[in-house]
């Protein structure tokens, strides 16, 4: 019953199934470093990442699925399901092994599918409902706490939205974030104190920006049309959790909670 101890990352994955064949031994769980094995008498082997690797994993994949079951795949691990990546693993080994075609599997990629349908589902919600910050540096800085790891989704569309500005947009409950500047990016954390409430401080805020927020918030109450609210419809199209997010959502939120 072998274990396979990995760098916990997508491309260190891809690396455990070369290491799987080149080994003729799959592994039954994956383990971080450092974690307990379920049972000492395990087997153990130490994956060792390598670009090189991945890659001819990743093309050896894109010869054998649909460009939509491709991307599943990524999504479902940027899903973080608990267990996901030993499913992946063994999907993966499905797509290699199998003589037909894989994606019409009902256990394994099932799963995957579903799993990659919600990711990019939020993926798509949250390219409408960040809201960014122009801080005292000219940076746009846009702060969202999402269910699944998105940045890496969200990412190419705000850069190809916003081409010649620097931005980050900072994922709260992960505790990272991807700084842009001209599509170059970079991960980056930020120090303790700089958000209250899920926003920058006003003291990190450019001059005129707490005027174009409460401008923002005039503008959206003047469209609101009183006898047409429709709080539960309202909650379905734009969930709760994103409220303390939304510059004109945010005062809501906290009277709400």
């Amino acid at each position: 019953m072998p274990a396979f101890l990995y760098d916990r990352t997508f491309e260190g994955l891809l690396c455990a199934l070369f290491d799987a064949y080149s080994r003729k031994d799959f592994p039954d769980v994956l383990l971080a470093a450092g974690d307990v094995l379920p049972l000492p008498a395990m087997r153990t082997h130490r994956v060792l990442t390598s670009r090189d690797r991945a890659i001819r994993v990743w093309k050896g994949l894109a010869g054998k699925l649909s460009p939509n079951a491709l991307h599943s795949l990524a999504y479902a691990w940027l899903g973080e399901e608990e267990g996901g990546d030993i499913r992946l693993l063994r999907c993966m080994r499905k797509v290699f092994d199998s003589r037909g075609s894989p994606e019409t599997d009902l256990g394994d990629f099932l799963a995957v599918f579903r799993l990659a349908r919600k990711v990019n589902r939020e993926a798509h919600r949250l390219q409408g409902f960040a809201r960014f910050q122009k801080t005292a540096q000219g940076v746009y800085f846009a702060a969202v706490e999402p269910r699944y790891d998105l940045l890496p989704l969200l990412a190419p569309h705000f850069a190809a939205r916003f081409p010649d500005q620097q931005w980050i947009l900072y994922d709260v409950g992960r505790r990272y974030g991807l700084f842009c500047d001209k599509g170059a990016y970079r991960d980056i954390t930020l120090a303790a104190g700089c958000l209250r409430q899920n926003r920058l401080e006003d003291g990190l805020l450019a001059d005129g920006e707490k005027i174009f927020q409460t401008l923002w918030k005039s503008y959206c109450q003047a469209l609101t049309i009183q006898e047409r609210l429709n709080p539960k419809l309202q909650s379905r199209c734009l969930p709760r959790r994103y409220w303390p997010y939304l510059t004109e959502m945010a005062e809501s939120a906290q009277i709400s909670s």
